[in-house]
This record gives structure tokens, sequence and C-alpha cells, in this order.
């Protein structure tokens, strides 16, 4: 069995003393570890047939599905057992980021910066997390900052998690229209 496949144990975010990293350990697995040290604080793990992203920690378990392509840009969260519809991240089309509604509450997301973006959670206009992305080709992806606000927010373990999707989902896909473009340059200079 696989340390994807193998049942994990995650110590809560509310115990994690310390920096947080995302950790890719092999390029052809789908599995990005959230730790603390050596302790696993949460889980995306990409399935790689299903098309659908399984996100873990502590405190919860949630599926974050969308709809593939440029127009469609609703990432839905969902509770893995039943499929049923926990909330919905709304990304806007030409600025990167977008809203969520949970529990209540009205949570912003926003990216800045172009080589290695930081995307930060915000509630009220208050900073809850950030999380920077390294661009590193090495095992950490990225790290992960609380503020005394985020680690009291309840939903904490999800906005960090769905930050880190929505993140890699949008590296990805300006890596695939990057590569588009050149193509039809290419073409086009045949």
């Amino acid at each position: 069995m696989s340390a994807s496949e193998a049942p994990a144990t995650f110590i809560p975010l509310t115990e994690v003393r310390g920096p947080l990293e995302l950790h890719k350990e092999s390029w052809r697995k789908g599995t990005h570890d959230l730790v603390a040290g050596d302790a696993l604080v949460a889980r995306l793990d990409y399935g790689q047939w299903s098309g659908k992203t399984r996100a873990q920690a502590a405190d919860g378990e949630w599926g974050f599905g969308r709809t593939k392509g440029f127009s469609h840009r609703t990432i839905k969260v969902v509770d893995p057992g039943s499929e049923r519809e926990l909330a919905s991240f709304a990304r806007r089309t030409w600025k990167r980021g977008g809203d969520l509604e949970l529990g209540g509450a009205s949570y912003a997301l926003a990216a800045s910066g172009m080589f290695k973006p930081a995307w930060r959670w915000t509630r009220d206009g208050r900073e809850l997390l950030a999380v920077e992305q390294t661009g590193s080709l090495g095992e950490t992806k990225a790290r992960v900052t609380l503020t005394d606000a985020g680690r009291t927010d309840p939903n904490a373990s999800l906005l960090i998690l769905l930050a880190i999707h929505v993140a890699l989902t949008t590296t990805s896909e300006s890596a695939s229209a990057s590569a588009a473009a050149a193509g039809g340059a290419s073409a086009a200079g045949s």
C-alpha cells in the first residue's frame, strides 16, 4: 500500500507550532501533503483517473470538483461520501481569486505576485492566511502562514486546502494556455 493509500493520521491545525509547507514527493503522483516539520496536517489527492480532488485534514474531508474549461469557473466543495454540495467557490474570470460563502460567513481569496504568487484569504477585511507558492522544482511547493484570526476560524483547514487547490489549478491552466499559444505561434510561422 502506498503512502497516499494508507490511512493517514493528521494533527489538528490548532496543535501546529511552526511553519506549514506543502510537499509533493513525486511528480508521478497526484498527492500533495501539508506538513509542519515531520507531522502531517492535511492532504490533497488529485484523482488521476476520476478528475476529482480529495482534501483531508484532522477536522474534515472534502471533495473539490469543477467542469473543465476556461469558461467554467466554479469549484464545488462537496461531502465526499454523499456528494452533497457544501459550498461553491466562484472564481473571478479576469482577476485571480474568488469568493466563498460557507457556514454563514463570506470569504474572499485574492492573489498577488506573478512568478511566485501569494494567495490570501480574508474575512470581513481581515487576513486569515496566505499560501505562497515557491516556484520550486524541489519537494516544497508552497508555504502557508496563518494569522491569529486564521488559527481561530472554524473553516481554516478547508480554506488552506482550497487556496492550495486554486493555486495549483491556476498554475496548471496558465502553463496549458502558454503551451497552446506557443504551439499556435509556431504553427502560424510554418
